[in-house]
């Protein structure tokens, strides 16, 4: 369990604007830890998402007819939890996004609430000239909301996008950065990439000579972290092939199984609506 104040974690869950998981606070007795929805009532003989730091990711906890959280055990209906209570399955805390997420902090977030659409629009477009080398094959962008906050971010692609990917910036404090994580402050390839608007989630999804790769990444501030990686073999462009020497997964950067990198990431964003950049059908960038 989070060990931190009841006050502390009722002052994060506060300033969330939408979660499908409960909004309350952890409290603790004689007899254990328990969960006030804050509204007078508390989860019993049930399962129950809860996002208890306000990253926008929830956890799920067991509740015992009394309403006390199970921890490192089984649950009557034979899921595994964890020392926090936190459902696990092969040593995996299981999660799910909750809503949009607060990637960056109050105080930021208060400084850029007067800033205009039109001041972020023309610093971006300042900062992608500078990189617009190929008249012929210009710039393509668009604007877009992918994490919580009010301030879009920007996506973009040159004309050379198979070499050169895909690359996401956000504008903090009149500054614009380069927040993707990949192949220098590049991301992807072929000039498109998946998000999940309002969450901070966004992916790549290609093929290539008999391999299949899914990169998810989680924006946070002016950085992105990889969440989840998988990269297998499914034989070559004929289907022909079964080597998997070069099969590479993992949660968070520690190695893992396909099954479990799959599942994890589909408890993430497997329930999202998903948006998709494409270079073809993006705004020039005059």
């Amino acid at each position: 369990m989070k060990k931190i104040s009841i006050t502390m974690i009722t002052l994060a869950l506060a300033g969330l604007a939408s979660m499908s998981a409960y909004a309350g606070a952890w409290a603790k007795n004689a007899q254990g830890w328990w969960y006030d929805n804050g509204n007078g009532t508390w989860p019993a003989s049930t399962w129950q998402w809860i996002d208890g730091n306000n990253d926008g990711i929830a956890e799920s906890y067991y509740f015992n007819p009394s309403g006390y959280c199970l921890m490192n055990t089984t649950t009557p209906d034979g899921y595994i939890v964890n020392a926090d209570g936190a459902w696990t399955i092969n040593g995996i805390v299981q999660t799910k996004a909750v809503g949009m997420t607060t990637n960056t902090t109050a105080f930021q977030q208060a400084n850029q609430s007067n800033v205009s659409y039109e001041e972020v629009l023309k610093a971006y477009q300042t900062y992608m000239r500078k990189k617009n080398t190929d008249k012929y094959n210009p710039i393509r962008y668009s604007l877009v909301y992918l994490d919580g906050d009010n301030i879009p971010e920007l996506i973009y692609s040159t004309g050379n996008y198979h070499a050169e990917g895909v690359r996401i910036c956000t504008y903090q404090n009149g500054k614009v950065y380069s927040i993707t994580a990949n192949g220098g402050d590049v991301f992807g390839g072929y000039g498109s990439i998946t998000y999940y608007p309002g969450t901070g989630y966004f992916e790549a999804d290609d093929a290539h000579m008999g391999y299949e790769w899914d990169e998810l990444y989680l924006q946070q501030g002016t950085m992105a972290q990889e969440v989840c990686y998988t990269n297998y073999n499914t034989g070559d462009d004929l289907g022909n092939g079964t080597t998997t020497e070069y099969d590479e997964f993992r949660i968070k950067g520690v190695n893992t199984t396909k099954a479990n990198a799959e599942n994890y990431r589909n408890q993430l964003v497997g329930a999202l609506t998903p948006s998709v950049f494409q270079y073809d059908n993006a705004t020039k960038l005059q």
